[in-house]
């Protein structure tokens, strides 16, 4: 039964017993000489080649189709297993970073290539505002750069790059996020304009070292 026939079928009013045949099956409880086997009609009142008994044997041919179907069941993933697609995930989110870096700079010639993740901080700001820094390396001919990345993590793997920086020697820029997180070795741009969150000392009310064998 395909979905155009299911909305046919939710427009249909049924007819008066006058146009109904004695001969029909029972429907919905009442007995042949209630109800019979009448034409039925659209939501315009025109008539259709549609029958009760049509109506009925549709209706059945859907639940068969629907007991028919394989139950799919979620896919269960282990501890190493969420670890690797969130790693994957946040490695998706740097390389859209660096992506964005080269298009800014107009680095068609001379783009960075995404080359390895160095450290990430999940940081929750007030209570809700939510970022990710990241120190990752990136490739430019033969020398090799460190980055700094913040974004904001989306679903799937998008997310709203809002800063993305080469950084030198001199780059220990400030940030409350991830001193607090415990993180004392990721390295931020210095000026606090450059990126957005983490400028405020407050501490995340829980931490989440961890993921759990038994979460989705």
């Amino acid at each position: 039964m395909t979905c155009q026939e299911s909305d046919d079928l939710s427009i249909f009013k049924l007819l008066s017993v006058d146009d109904s045949y004695p001969d029909s099956k029972s429907f919905d409880g009442l007995d042949d000489e209630d109800i019979g086997n009448p034409f039925l009609t659209d939501r315009f009142g025109n008539l259709t080649n549609w029958r009760l008994n049509d109506l009925e044997a549709a209706y059945e041919n859907h639940l068969e189709d629907e007991a028919s179907k394989p139950s799919i069941e979620k896919k269960k993933y282990s501890k190493e297993e969420k670890i690797k697609l969130d790693n994957d995930c946040k490695e998706q989110y740097m390389k859209s970073a660096l992506q964005k870096y080269n298009s800014e700079e107009n680095l068609d010639g001379e783009c960075f290539v995404f080359d390895e993740i160095k450290e990430v901080v999940f940081i929750v700001e007030g209570g809700l505002d939510f970022y990710e820094h990241y120190n990752f390396t990136a490739k430019q001919g033969g020398s090799t750069i460190l980055f700094f990345a913040e974004v904001i993590p989306d679903d799937g793997e998008t997310c709203d790059v809002l800063c993305c920086k080469p950084l030198d020697c001199n780059d220990k820029g400030p940030c409350f996020g991830c001193k607090n997180q415990g993180s004392v070795s990721l390295r931020h741009p210095t000026g606090e304009g450059l990126y957005v969150g983490c400028h405020v000392d407050c501490e995340f009310p829980f931490m989440w070292d961890s993921i759990s064998e038994d979460s989705d």
